[in-house]
């Protein structure tokens, strides 16, 4: 059988670019077509006009008389705002091409004249539209508190580009977490200290108590709000909180993998091990052998998974309540779907990773 024989790929013939008809209809079918006209095309306004019709960037390639053309540039900013950068510095620094350009993509007033940048009716037009927008403001409405405030509303990360003034005002930090939980990451050390912020921000997930401030994991209240949610909080927690019995129960009643981050003192504390180990029998794996040899704490791993029954004491391995308790749960797992057997491989070394 022969070899398939590859067709070279045919050129464009240059006198097709110089033939009006065929550039206007192929602009029509797709703007960037604009790039291979001769000069004397880029000029032509019925082309440039049909080509930004289709896709506003082809203003690019327009001649550089027509990207101040006001039909032109209004055509091409409806359809790509991001056209506004392939205008002339008359054009973006015009107030109404701006506006009609940020108020449909807000980043568009980066390529806006700085004194616009400057100017309070674009930056709020743009804001209000992308709150990202306000990265390309000028330092001045950057310290705004009411574009700063209609910035994050719009969009929380709008924070990172505030003024640091604005970063640390209480009001403006609250809006931004109100819409999400990250933004105490964005705010200054005074606010990731401010428990009423902290704890607004773990109503919407656990998670935010990592960007709390030292001070804040040491409040016990704060710990007990977050280990409530999600016992592997306590690893952040201080560590004389890590060694707080309270404290140390509700993060194994939520979740035994909190055992990881038990202080010492602690790791030996019946009632400590119960706990966990009812939330779940691997806990046992961290259990200190005396209180393998407990027939409580054993009995609460093997009601769970027979599994468990490898990790605990050996001279509890013959008591007859024990064994048949394990022959029992191996029963209950051998009839059960396999996907609600407990697996044999459950560990606890978990870590808290943002």
């Amino acid at each position: 059988m022969g070899h398939p024989v590859l067709m070279p790929e045919l050129p464009v013939l240059p006198r097709l670019w110089a033939d009006r008809a065929t550039v206007l209809a192929a602009v029509k079918h797709s703007g960037e077509a604009l790039q291979h006209a001769t000069p004397e095309l880029k000029a032509d306004r019925e082309i440039i006009l049909a080509a930004v019709n289709q896709d506003g960037a082809a203003l690019a390639f327009a001649a550089e008389s027509l990207q101040s053309d006001p039909e032109v540039v209004t055509a091409a900013l409806r359809q790509c705002p991001q056209a506004l950068k392939n205008t002339s510095a008359s054009v973006r620094a015009d107030v109404s091409s701006v506006i009609l350009a940020v108020s449909q993509d807000g980043l568009a007033l980066q390529h806006a004249a700085p004194e616009l940048q400057a100017n309070r009716e674009v930056v709020m037009a743009a804001v209000q539209r992308t709150g990202l927008a306000l990265r390309f403001a000028a330092p001045v409405l950057q310290a705004d508190r009411e574009v700063v405030m209609a910035s994050v509303k719009q969009d929380w990360r709008a924070l990172s580009s505030a003024s640091r003034d604005l970063a640390d005002s209480r009001e403006v930090v609250e809006e931004a977490v109100k819409r999400h939980w990250g933004a105490l990451q964005l705010a200054t050390p005074t606010m990731r200290s401010d428990r009423g912020l902290v704890l607004q921000a773990m109503e919407q997930d656990w998670r935010s108590f990592m960007l709390a401030s030292k001070e804040l994991k040491a409040d016990k209240e704060v710990v007990l709000f977050a280990v409530r949610r999600h016992g592997l909080s306590l690893q952040v927690a201080s560590k004389p909180l890590q060694a707080d019995r309270e404290v140390v129960l509700a993060a194994l009643a939520q979740d035994a993998g909190a055992l990881n981050y038990v202080a010492p003192s602690l790791k030996n504390d019946r009632e400590v091990v119960l706990t966990a180990v009812r939330r779940h029998w691997s806990a046992l794996q961290k259990t200190p052998p005396a209180l393998r040899a407990d027939f409580e704490v054993a009995e609460a791993a093997v009601r769970q998974s027979v599994y468990a029954f490898e990790h605990v004491a050996e001279e509890l391995r013959s008591d007859p309540r024990l064994w048949l308790q394990a022959e029992a749960e191996s029963k209950a797992e051998t009839d059960a779907p396999a996907s609600s057997v407990s697996s044999g491989e459950v560990t606890l070394e978990r870590t808290v990773v943002l």
